[in-house]
């Protein structure tokens, strides 16, 4: 199983994104995180059943532990996405290439504030481009375009 996502496939403020059955069940941990590459990878496991990943490309910035209950993914806003990528360039996070590029693209080509609440604490991370997988191995080169 192999499944491409652009980030403007997911609706500003779409929650359950990847449309998981009972998401709250599903445990999440970073498997990966290439700064270099700027790839996320999580891996996703439900109780009793098979583990899968997701991997997430290209990451400008990442907040939020490297494990967590619940895979409610949903997407911010453009202004939330907006503000996190300015505040992550005041800490040298996000190039001035990038910062320039998400300056003059529109709202329907930026990329995704992707997000998780759980009970305890929140994850937030931007991306432009997912792959949910089966199969880590094939993401050999950290690469998500098919």
């Amino acid at each position: 199983m192999k499944k491409f996502f652009a980030g403007t496939d997911f609706p500003l403020g779409a929650t359950n994104i990847f449309d998981f059955q009972n998401p709250e069940s599903f445990v999440c941990q970073v498997e990966q995180y290439r700064v270099s590459h700027k790839t996320l990878i999580i891996r996703v496991q439900a109780a009793l059943s098979d583990q899968f990943y997701l991997v997430f490309s290209p990451v400008s910035y990442f907040e939020g532990p490297t494990a967590w209950q619940g895979a409610n993914f949903y997407v911010g806003s453009s202004a939330e996405y907006l503000n996190l990528i300015y505040r992550a360039q005041s800490l040298n996070q996000v190039s001035d290439e990038r910062l320039q590029q998400v300056s003059a693209a529109s709202s329907s080509t930026l990329g995704r504030l992707f997000k998780v609440d759980t009970p305890n604490l929140r994850v937030r991370f931007t991306a432009s481009e997912v792959v949910l997988t089966d199969d880590i191995a094939e993401m050999t080169d950290l690469s998500v375009k098919e």
